[in-house]
């Protein structure tokens, strides 16, 4: 295709417009539109793909990354309704047509989330087995968020009334969700195979959070 005119194919420079270059390799991709993705991992029940991407200074962003999909960077930050700009801004891969996707959830104030994780027949319980965790770097919290039936989002109605529109405004909505802290900088968490959650800050400590209640930290020594 050619590097900006997308509404012409091409197989050498010479037969892109003047002034373009032909790029021919674009066949393998997974996804694109993806800014700072600092944390991802896949759902144990539906094997989707899901990441943490920082924004620039505002909306970053919790997604769930389907083959193919245009993630928005950087037309789009948080979700397209709040954005200036629009899919109609957005470049899109020739041939795939229009594969953006809105975040599944949103932080107007950056977190700068980092690892994500699923505690599905963990030691947390079967209460927890719909939901899905975000670590973030800036406060060291730990966020909990309810996933729909389908886990192909989150469930909007079991969320607070003021974060239903998928997207904490502000610190103090974004704690509304957030079940731990006292952490460094949140850079893994992800199930054991002793059921437990772990989790892994900045300082190198490494963290079993039991269950069936997520309160009890037991600090490990990294060798």
């Amino acid at each position: 295709y050619c590097s900006v005119t997308t509404t012409q194919t091409c197989v050498t420079t010479g037969d892109c417009p003047p002034g373009e270059t032909c790029i021919t390799q674009v066949a393998r991709y997974y996804a694109y539109g993806v800014r700072n993705c600092f944390g991802m991992t896949f759902d144990p029940v539906t094997t989707a793909l899901w990441d943490a991407e920082n924004g620039e200074n505002v909306m970053d962003e919790l997604n769930r990354i389907d083959p193919g999909v245009n993630s928005g960077w950087e037309q789009i930050m948080g979700p397209d309704a709040l954005d200036p700009q629009g899919i109609a801004d957005l470049w899109n891969m020739p041939g795939a047509g229009v594969t953006y996707s809105d975040p599944e959830f949103s932080w107007t104030d950056t977190i700068a989330p980092t690892a994500v994780a699923f505690p599905f027949a963990t030691t947390w319980g079967t209460a927890s087995n719909d939901r899905v965790l975000v670590g973030d770097n800036n406060t060291g919290y730990m966020y909990s968020l309810p996933l729909n039936v389908a886990r192909t989002g989150l469930e909007v109605a079991a969320l607070p009334a003021n974060l239903q529109d998928l997207v904490a405004d502000n610190q103090t909505e974004a704690n509304q969700v957030r079940i731990r802290q006292g952490f460094g900088a949140i850079t893994d968490l992800k199930k054991g195979p002793d059921d437990h959650i772990y989790l892994v800050d900045i300082f190198g400590r490494v963290f079993r959070i039991t269950g069936p209640v997520p309160v009890t930290l037991q600090g490990l020594t990294v060798e």
